[in-house]
């Protein structure tokens, strides 16, 4: 299991370009992600669930990273209602990992990372976090 309180204070501005259409790596600015990180001894075999609060994405959406096939995103919050405030998460990893990548999860974590990132849309994010718990058995 994994919780953490989030607040977004600033979304990343995901502006359509002259054809009306936004391009995926323009979309994967994000103002707040957790990563679960389980490396391997190859590099290329390292695999990581990146929970993200989007504004506009469905809760629970799982997708592939457009940068790397061995990242999956699960969408965890939605929405622009509940920004400002502390809101309070809590995951199963374990679960999380086997519908992301069909199968049970190597046997430990090896890091967890925070990223608030606005570089593909040349804007600017703001998110808070407190509080991360990881490996505790509900």
């Amino acid at each position: 299991m994994m919780s953490w309180n989030w607040k977004v204070l600033k979304f990343p501005e995901k502006k359509s370009s002259h054809t009306g259409n936004i391009g995926w790596l323009e979309r994967d600015d994000y103002a707040a992600r957790v990563y679960v990180i389980f490396s391997s001894w190859n590099f290329m075999n390292t695999k990581s669930l990146e929970y993200i609060w989007d504004e506009k994405l469905p809760e629970d959406t799982i997708m592939t990273s457009p940068y790397l096939q061995n990242i999956r995103l699960i969408v965890v919050k939605s929405g622009k209602d509940n920004a400002e405030q502390w809101i309070f998460e809590e995951r199963n990893i374990y679960d999380d990992y086997k519908k992301a990548f069909g199968k049970t999860p190597p046997r430990f974590v090896t890091a967890i990372a925070l990223m608030t990132d606005a570089d593909n849309t040349l804007s600017t994010a703001e998110a808070s976090y407190k509080d991360l718990k990881v490996g505790y058995k509900k």
